[in-house]
């Protein structure tokens, strides 16, 4: 059962993106709360979607709120 063992992480994966494409602007902390992980946990997850291309940072310095 070795396909099982990526399924829960491929579950948040997916709620991310969804969550992100919904409202792009939500913080790290929010997508936690959504998604029912840890900050930590969000923080890995949007690093290895961010190196696949799947998630792209916009300007941060631009950002009015630089929490998020």
């Amino acid at each position: 059962m070795a396909g099982q063992e990526n399924k829960p992480q491929d579950d948040v994966r997916f709620r991310i993106l969804q969550l992100l494409e919904q409202n792009p602007e939500m913080s790290q902390r929010d997508l936690a709360q959504a998604v029912g992980v840890g900050v930590g946990g969000i923080h890995y997850v949007l690093n290895a979607l961010i190196d696949e291309g799947l998630v792209k940072l916009g300007n941060f310095t631009a950002a009015e709120d630089k929490r998020r």
